[in-house]
C-alpha cells in the first residue's frame, strides 16, 4: 500500500535502521519532494470503537535538509 507511493516518486528511498537488535525501515525522500496526494492512513480499534487518521503532517518530518517518513 505504502510502497507503490513512494516508487512513483523516484525522489525518495527505502532505508533500514538497527538500534538495540531492531530494525526500523523508513523512506528518506528529498526535501522538496511533493506529499500533497499523500492520502491518509486509517486505523480503526474495533475494542473501542475509534478510527486513528494519520496524514502527511503526522508522518513526514522534515530534518537535517530531507524529508523523512
Amino acid at each position: 500500500m505504502i510502497a507503490p507511493y513512494f516508487n512513483s516518486l523516484q525522489k525518495c528511498e527505502s532505508k533500514e535502521l538497527t538500534h538495540k537488535q531492531a530494525i526500523y525501515s523508513y523512506y528518506e525522500c528529498n526535501i522538496d519532494v511533493n506529499i500533497n496526494n499523500f492520502e491518509p492512513l486509517t486505523f480503526i480499534h474495533s475494542e473501542l470503537g475509534q478510527k486513528f487518521i494519520l496524514d502527511k503532517d503526522d508522518l513526514f518530518k522534515d530534518y537535517n535538509g530531507k524529508k523523512y517518513f
